[in-house]
């Protein structure tokens, strides 16, 4: 019988080379605004590489987009230098609903994928003093989506915060580009609130440095309605 002989690893030894690290894609399919299907794909091992991610319809079509938008709620969270968002317009995958997100790198699938959508339901409108806000009307069941101004101060961008009840479900700037911004404004005042399995019910989008009501609506399965 033949012998083998075996050596016990030194102390610090790793079986793989320096530069190695395991694949953790991160990212996400957010939902639709201003026309556009917006998401972000991000490597930890990769900081720098820009992900590629492939848009799948219900019916098979396939469409690739890098993930190389700028997005100051990634940078902020510390998602590499922010420049890994996407946005594809509506018109060149149809329907949103059913479709896919798969970062072409080893075929991961984005979370929110795939995303369900109610077609044709349209944005919700609200005025209070000098704010206005719009809330796309499908979210998805992932994020609320819209955009949020001041008339009287077009630089000012609140810190918006989603509630229900007392409860604080999620917050964040407006700080993302909206093609249907009002003419005058920089167009940068869109936002993206993450929302968790299951939000169901009556909830108010509330203006946290002021203190003010800026909409209540109902967040339904995969639609806002008021």
């Amino acid at each position: 019988m033949p012998l083998h002989l075996f050596s016990l690893p030194r102390p610090g030894f790793s079986p793989h080379p320096s530069w190695w690290r395991p694949t953790r894609k991160e990212g996400r399919l957010e939902g639709i605004g201003g026309g556009l299907l917006h998401g972000w794909a991000f490597d930890p091992g990769e900081p720098s590489r820009r992900q590629r991610v492939i848009l799948v319809s219900r019916t098979g079509q396939r469409l690739e987009t890098l993930a190389d938008r700028y997005r100051a709620d990634l940078a902020a969270a510390g998602i590499g230098d922010g420049h890994h968002g996407f946005a594809v317009p509506l018109e060149l995958v149809g329907s949103a609903a059913g479709i896919r997100a798969l970062v072409e790198d080893g075929g991961f699938e984005l979370p929110g994928s795939p995303f369900a959508d109610d077609d044709g339901v349209p944005p919700l409108e609200f005025d209070r003093g000098s704010m206005r806000a719009r809330i796309d009307g499908a979210h998805g069941s992932r994020a609320l989506t819209g955009w949020v101004l001041d008339r009287q101060d077009r630089s000012y961008r609140p810190l918006l915060a989603l509630r229900q009840g007392e409860r604080v479900l999620s917050q964040g700037r407006p700080t993302r580009a909206r093609r249907d911004m009002p003419e005058g404004f920089d167009g940068l005042h869109g936002f993206t609130l993450p929302l968790r399995p299951g939000v169901r019910g009556r909830c108010t989008l509330v203006d946290a440095e002021r203190g003010t009501l800026l909409a209540t609506f109902r967040i339904g399965r995969h639609a806002v309605r008021s």
